[in-house]
């Protein structure tokens, strides 16, 4: 039985300005905003201490690359379809570059939450289980996956032009069954499934913990709070953050997967139209990815925010130090002030700062 083609849509002035001046939006913060991640965590050596800033690195360095170089083809082809229309070279291109830098990010934002849940529920193992070798495999599984991916899909499925969504991609309709099955469990349902237990989980440990660091609070005395009351201050709040951050990463990666997956679902197994317009939009949607990350995983963090300032500013690389020894202060001493906040009565509280693993 042959399939009817849907009809094919051809951009109007209207929906070509749209299109382009919000893809346009998005590559411009995109690209500056990873670009300045990059920057500043191979710059500063203060940013590097933490093993989890090479997976945030390597998130960057995935949304930069989807910012740079596949965001501008589908410019590109909102401007002239032509360029993909006879499924030619670039359409083969694009289509299979569609995947492996969405595919990078998407692991690397699980490794993140298996890298949290990790160092909120074991913190007294967390050095000697979360090392630099760790964070190496779990970035170069990352990138392994999306090659094994784009080789599978080469040779053995078909990148084709949908006249339905006005872009390339697998003709998963020709693609064999296992394939296609094997792409949406390890880059899909598997991922998701990750995130979300792993989220949970880092969610649930950390109230526990509160709770029970509220609790210490009562049960010891004046003289040990004292020496105690900064340190339970301080988890407390880094407990918060770790629990605000698993939240923000739930409620992004739904509002800008869900609408993809529920438009190629109607796709791939109804026979039901759904307009260029609205399939295009759901993945200017996944595109934001590359943007709201920077803001959820460095714009919270005092010590990015000051990098970046210095190397907007432009501050020579021997200044370096400097910068960094102010911002440790800076970091102190808005620490030491909301802690004497909390204190009840007049008491001065003189307390002996703790280096805790960074759980931003």
């Amino acid at each position: 039985m042959e399939t009817t083609r849907a009809p094919m849509h051809w951009w109007t002035t209207t929906e070509k300005s749209i299109l382009v001046t919000t893809l346009g939006i998005i590559i411009v913060f995109g690209v500056c905003g990873n670009l300045l991640v990059i920057i500043a965590i191979l710059r500063f050596k203060r940013l590097r201490r933490a093993v989890n800033s090479y997976l945030i690195l390597n998130l960057a360095v995935s949304d930069f690359l989807t910012a740079s170089i596949l965001m501008p083809f589908h410019l590109a082809t909102v401007l002239d379809l032509n360029i993909i229309v006879d499924n030619g070279f670039l359409c083969k291109i694009g289509g299979i570059l569609s995947y492996p830098f969405y595919i990078c990010s998407t692991i690397t934002l699980v490794m993140l939450a298996i890298e949290r849940h990790i160092a909120v529920s074991d913190p007294l193992r967390y050095i000697s289980r979360v090392t630099t070798r760790t964070i190496a495999i779990m970035i170069v599984y990352c990138w392994t996956q999306g090659v094994i991916f784009v080789v599978l899909v080469s040779s053995m499925a078909n990148i084709e032009f949908s006249t339905q969504s006005l872009d390339c991609g697998v003709a998963w309709a020709g693609t064999p069954l296992w394939l296609s099955i094997l792409a949406l469990l390890l880059n899909i349902v598997l991922p998701f499934f990750l995130l979300l237990i792993m989220s949970l989980r880092v969610l649930i440990v950390a109230i526990r913990q509160k709770k029970r660091i509220d609790t210490e609070r009562f049960r010891i005395d004046r003289t040990q709070r004292k020496k105690s009351a900064y340190y339970l201050y301080l988890l407390a709040g880094l407990e918060g953050k770790a629990t605000v951050a698993v939240l923000v990463v739930i409620f992004v990666f739904l509002i800008l997967w869900i609408p993809f997956l529920i438009t190629r679902g109607f796709m791939a197994f109804t026979q039901l139209y759904i307009s260029p317009i609205v399939t295009t939009s759901v993945v200017w949607l996944l595109h934001l990815n590359s943007v709201v990350n920077v803001f959820i995983y460095t714009v919270r963090r005092s010590d990015y925010r000051h990098a970046f300032v210095s190397i907007i500013r432009c501050t020579s690389l021997s200044r370096s130090a400097d910068i960094e020894r102010t911002i440790t202060t800076m970091h102190e001493a808005g620490s030491r002030e909301k802690n004497m906040n909390h204190s009840s009565g007049t008491i001065q509280l003189n307390c002996t700062v703790i280096t805790i693993p960074d759980v931003t």
